[in-house]
């Protein structure tokens, strides 16, 4: 027989054991909801193309930089001003999107309530997001599932990461079951193992959480079920990406197009789609 060890815990009907001996308890977190109008929260950089979108739709009063757009690996912003700089108006709010690399989201663990969000421009700012992807028995899911409930609050985050993975169970979500603005990652779900997994996960979401959360997206969502009565709100980059690479929404080249007038029209229809999908009404 083998003992039963951190490192094999995920398997163990003794994993929530484990866990009380290892992870200090948290109490609940309930931070003030946040409220948008638009549906789409899109992404954006710092390209000079990029910087001239915003102005242009008044009616988006919400837009995210991820990390790595926004600063350096050792946190030194690239604006003391990212608003401006990323070409805002005063009354629409920029959020700092923590979607990006394994290295950044450490750094900020570490560097914690020094780093000044709001003196920089941001109205909200995500906690950092560590990965629980991996569907193996590995103790560390476990910390860094609790690493994202301790880090919102390091931080006063306003927003609180779900992610559950394989063995994560439902009740590890009892700290942040009062939170009223929640973070779902539908990114890099390319196969039907992975789509299905999340669909379970939202499902999961959608029964846990009560109807006054927000959910905000990350992707999609690929169609997964949300009670019609929750508010969701989608965050997507693929406006920009492709734009920026000389291609409208549907992936055809518009070779003719200046970058900014493409980015327009990828931006109209996204936000088109994203309105009727969860809003049913038009842009």
């Amino acid at each position: 027989m083998h003992a039963v060890v951190p490192a094999a815990c995920g398997r163990s009907p003794l994993r929530d054991d484990w866990a009380k001996l290892v992870l200090r308890p948290l109490e609940l977190y309930h931070p003030s909801p946040v409220s948008f109008r638009t549906p789409l929260i899109p992404v954006i950089y710092g390209q000079a193309n990029a910087r001239q979108i915003p102005r242009q739709f008044p009616h988006i009063d919400a837009w995210a930089v991820p990390v790595h757009k926004a600063m350096n690996i050792h946190g030194r912003f690239r604006s003391d001003d990212m608003k401006d700089y990323l070409g805002l108006s005063r009354g629409q709010k920029l959020i700092l999107s923590t979607a990006g690399p394994d290295d950044f989201m450490e750094m900020l663990w570490e560097k914690g309530e020094t780093l000044d969000y709001g003196g920089h421009g941001f109205d909200y700012w995500f906690p950092a997001h560590f990965s629980v992807y991996d569907n193996d028995s590995k103790f560390y899911q476990f910390f860094n599932a609790r690493r994202q409930q301790m880090h919102a609050r390091k931080v006063k985050s306003q927003f609180v990461w779900f992610r559950l993975g394989e063995h994560i169970p439902v009740s590890w979500l009892e700290p942040i079951r009062e939170c009223p603005s929640l973070l779902i990652s539908c990114q890099q779900m390319r196969n039907r193992f992975n789509r299905e997994f999340l669909r379970r996960e939202i499902e999961i979401a959608d029964r846990t959480f009560p109807l006054s959360a927000t959910f905000f997206l990350l992707g999609s969502g690929y169609g997964a079920p949300i009670n019609n009565r929750r508010k969701v709100h989608e965050i997507h980059s693929s406006w920009l990406i492709r734009g920026l690479k000389g291609y409208d929404m549907k992936r055809t080249h518009r070779q003719r197009l200046t970058r900014p007038r493409l980015l327009c029209l990828n931006l109209r229809y996204l936000y088109q789609v994203v309105s009727e999908r969860r809003m049913g009404t038009e842009c």
